[in-house]
C-alpha cells in the first residue's frame, strides 16, 4: 500500500518535474550566454580594449529573460510542493529549492544596477577619454616630431568599436613623422557618437 502511494505520488509529480526540469535548461543557456557576454567584457579590459553600452543593455535584458525563468521556475516549484504532504523531507527540500530562487533573482537584480550603472558611466567616459585623446593628437600633429606611438594607438583604442573601422584612415606618413587626418577622424567621432 505504502509503495502504491509513493508510485501515485511520482506519477502525480511527473509532468510538474517535467516542466520544472525544461525551465531550468532554458535557464542555464541564459546564463550561458550572459557568461559569454561577460567574457567578452573581460578580454575587452585586458587588452584595454573599449567596451560597447550594447553589451551591457544585453545583460540587461539577458537579466530580465533570467528574472522571469526564475519566477517561472518558482511557480513550478511551488506547483510540485502543493503535492507534496507539507513539512515532510520532500516539501523541505522544495522550500529550500523556492529561497534560492528568490535568492537569485535578488542577485541578478543587483548585478542588472551594477550593470546599468557601468553601461551610464561608459558614455561620459568615452566621451572624456576621446576628447582626451583628440587633444593629445591635435597637440602632437603641431609637433616637430607628429603623433607618438601611444597616442596612436590611443585613437585606435577610441575607434575600435566602430564597423568598418581603418586604422589607416586616421594617420598619414609625413616628412615631419606621423600625422593625423583631421577629416577621417571627425567622420569617425561622428559615427561613434551615432552609437
Amino acid at each position: 500500500m505504502i509503495e502504491l502511494r509513493k508510485n501515485q505520488q511520482e506519477w502525480t509529480l511527473q509532468p510538474y518535474i517535467n516542466e520544472l526540469t525544461n525551465t531550468q535548461n532554458e535557464y542555464v543557456d541564459l546564463q550561458t550566454k550572459a557568461a559569454n557576454t561577460e567574457d567578452l567584457l573581460n578580454a575587452a579590459d585586458a587588452k584595454h580594449q573599449k567596451t560597447s553600452k550594447s553589451l551591457y543593455d544585453f545583460l540587461i535584458n539577458n537579466g530580465n529573460e533570467q528574472i522571469d525563468n526564475l519566477k517561472q521556475q518558482r511557480k513550478e516549484l511551488e506547483n510540485i510542493q502543493k503535492n507534496v504532504k507539507s513539512g515532510s523531507t520532500t516539501w523541505r527540500d522544495y522550500q529550500s529549492q523556492i529561497d534560492e530562487v528568490d535568492r537569485s533573482i535578488e542577485q541578478m537584480q543587483l548585478n542588472q544596477l551594477g550593470w546599468a550603472e557601468t553601461a551610464q558611466s561608459l558614455i561620459s567616459t568615452n566621451a572624456s577619454e576621446l576628447s582626451s585623446v583628440l587633444s593629445s593628437a591635435m597637440s602632437e600633429m603641431n609637433s616637430e616630431t607628429g603623433l607618438t606611438i601611444d597616442t596612436m594607438n590611443e585613437l585606435k583604442r577610441q575607434f575600435s568599436d566602430l564597423a568598418g573601422y581603418d586604422v589607416s584612415n586616421i594617420f598619414y606618413q609625413s616628412a615631419d613623422g606621423m600625422k593625423f587626418n583631421t577629416e577621417a577622424a571627425e567622420a569617425l567621432v561622428d559615427a561613434e557618437y551615432e552609437l
